[in-house]
């Protein structure tokens, strides 16, 4: 290890309260640093500088999923082959810059200003988030390019429903769900969370996102959950029933009545895939134990439901939902994840790397298609397709 590296996780320990527990942003930004070097023939001073300068500014992203620090996304800036078009090789639609770029259209400038942090299609057309890091601007664009402005000023803590209809967001102790269908804020419930927001963060009640129809609520500790709840927007009010022998909760099972989780396993430190019961508090029933940890993408549910996706050991994690069985990985990532899994079909998915985009099948998770990466230097990231 070099004098620099040493002096990047030095530097990152000084700040570890503001960065999630999951993965090793350091490590992250050190390889980055490393495939810089090696591409680019910069000096090393030089390639730290740069790292540290895209950590600084938020352009690298750790933690995700329910089971690290919610309202973030992997968002990157990749260099590629020159004139490389993703869209015309594989049916993705990328947000590139400001503009969107659909699979077979033309592109279509989009709206506001400011990052695009998140971007889901639906039947209207496509759901995008921009702004700067502490508030955004929700937009309905349609397929004709003409745009909506749907909810002015989401906060940076915001989740979509598995299907795309509802938009559950946080600030500050209220917690909202808004229906978004047709380009129209339909404001539902608001409920109080119990918590506080200080100067080091949010202490207590969190929104952490959506499984099925219930949404996931974390006890914010620190810079780690201590248990999760789930809340039925349905019922009305919310008390918390903490468990805190969850860790994390990936997504509902097909059937909508359980949900799948991370629980702490008998053994200090090991941890259990669980279906867990809302009926019963969360209380783990078929348990998978010994396996790799899954830190799901934000949309990392399958269309059909059936499966999740997320990181395991750097690589493309598949787990079941009927069971939270590992069934699948993927070869792990050489470079840096610029973007998690997102599902561009009911058994497809695509994942940003360093210099190209790796696009996968559940069935053949080892052998993934690689295409170039857009030909930019600007933040892009891959559509999401909601649950049918």
């Amino acid at each position: 290890m070099t004098r620099l590296e040493d002096e990047l996780r030095n530097t990152f320990a000084a700040n570890v309260a503001e960065v999630p527990p999951i993965h090793d942003v350091a490590g992250t930004a050190i390889a980055r640093g490393r495939v810089i070097r090696r591409h680019r023939r910069i000096t090393v001073g030089a390639a730290f500088a740069v790292v540290i300068a895209m950590v600084t500014s938020g352009t690298l992203w750790a933690g995700g999923g329910f089971g690290g620090q919610p309202g973030q996304r992997r968002t990157g800036q990749l260099a590629a082959a020159p004139n490389a078009d993703v869209t015309s090789t594989a049916p993705l639609d990328l947000v590139v810059g400001g503009e969107l770029r659909p699979a077979g259209h033309a592109p279509i400038s989009l709206p506001g200003s400011g990052d695009v942090y998140d971007a889901l299609r639906v039947p209207e057309g496509w759901l995008v988030v921009r702004g700067d890091k502490a508030t955004h601007q929700l937009w309905l664009v349609r397929d004709s390019g003409e745009p909506t402005l749907v909810i002015d000023g989401l906060p940076s803590n915001f989740a979509f429903s598995p299907d795309g209809r509802r938009i559950a967001y946080q600030q500050g102790s209220m917690l909202t769900v808004a229906t978004v269908a047709g380009g129209r804020d339909l404001s539902g419930q608001g409920v109080q969370l119990p918590g506080s927001d200080r100067s080091q963060g949010r202490t207590g009640a969190e929104l952490v996102g959506w499984a099925g129809s219930y949404l996931v609520i974390g006890n914010r500790q620190g810079i780690d959950y201590d248990g999760y709840d789930l809340w039925d927007p349905s019922q009305g009010g919310y008390v918390p029933t903490w468990n805190h022998d969850v860790v994390a909760i990936y997504a509902a099972t097909p059937d909508g009545r359980s949900v799948v989780g991370e629980v702490k396993d008998a053994r200090p430190g090991t941890f259990c895939t669980a279906v867990l019961d809302p009926a019963a508090g969360l209380r783990a029933g078929d348990k998978a134990c010994g396996q790799p940890y899954l830190s799901v993408a934000r949309h990392g549910l399958s269309p059909d439901g059936r499966w999740v996706l997320g990181e395991a050991n750097r690589a493309v994690g598949v787990v079941d939902t009927r069971n939270g069985r590992l069934t699948a990985t993927s070869v792990p990532a050489e470079g840096t994840w610029w973007a998690g899994p997102v599902w561009t079909g009911r058994d497809t998915f695509a994942v940003a790397e360093e210099s190209h985009l790796r696009y996968g099948r559940v069935t053949d998770p080892q052998h993934p298609q690689e295409l170039p990466a857009p030909s930019t230097t600007e933040r892009w990231l891959v559509v999401a397709r909601p649950v049918a």
